[in-house]
């Protein structure tokens, strides 16, 4: 009597495309992403491989993982250049992330980075603003500007400060903002993203738009980013999900 799953679940099974690939084996319809897209999109590393074929603007980036030496990671954290970004391959909500801003702060975050995943990624830090964009399919939902008093956008960013502001209004060109619209659009059209999805980016002081990843399951409470921007663009919760659903 299950017309249909509804997929809400993060992380490892529910957001790498193996509940997905349960769910198809039985023939059993579920919202969101594909077995592909969700195993490309959880792969930091691998999305941004698609990012950079199909000429999504994404940060420079070296693949590294836990059994390279200390000098090997060193060499290649010297060809990204400092500051620069360490960050697990395949996790979310910022966990194990740490802006490096010399060669002596990199031991610490490589030690934080490999605690939760053998494979990381040496990214070039973008500084600018950090920004959030919905999908439903093809369309765009309202942009989003975070801010916040931390370094970044972190766990305690997210989760916990009740600081972090969520800017709907905000003084760009259109040019501009259509430029952030057509980055977030494109990688998820490189990664064949379904349904919802969320886009992370930067925008640097010249106003170049940068993604940092697509989420596939992103978090969807009635606080969460994309229900923020549904509720923007005059959508309730409840027809969100109906959305979602039809998709």
């Amino acid at each position: 009597g299950i017309d249909i799953v509804f997929n809400a679940l993060h992380g490892p099974f529910g957001e790498d495309g193996r509940v997905q690939e349960l769910l198809e084996s039985i023939g059993m319809p579920y919202t969101g992403s594909g077995v592909i897209a969700s195993r490309l999109a959880m792969s930091k590393s691998a999305a941004k491989e698609r990012f950079l074929q199909q000429g999504v603007p994404t940060p420079e980036y070296v693949l590294i993982h836990e059994a390279d030496t200390a000098s090997a990671i060193l060499a290649k954290a010297n060809e990204i250049g400092f500051p620069l970004v360490v960050k697990p391959d395949a996790q979310g909500s910022s966990l194990g992330v740490t802006i490096v801003e010399t060669p002596d702060e990199l031991p610490a975050a490589l030690t934080r980075c490999f605690e939760l995943d053998s494979f990381g990624l040496l990214e070039a830090a973008i500084p600018g603003e950090e920004w959030t964009l919905g999908v439903l399919d093809s369309q765009p939902l309202p942009l989003i500007r975070i801010e916040t008093d931390r370094e970044f956008y972190d766990f305690a960013a997210k989760y916990t400060d009740d600081d972090t502001r969520y800017c709907f209004d905000f003084d760009l060109p259109a040019d501009v903002v259509r430029s952030i619209e057509a980055a977030g659009l494109g990688a998820c059209r490189a990664v064949g993203t379904n349904g919802i999805a969320r886009v992370d980016l930067r925008l640097d002081r010249f106003h170049q738009p940068w993604v940092l990843e697509v989420n596939t399951v992103p978090g969807f409470t009635d606080h969460s980013l994309v229900p923020k921007a549904a509720a923007r663009f005059g959508w309730s919760f409840g027809e969100l999900c109906e959305r979602a659903i039809e998709t």
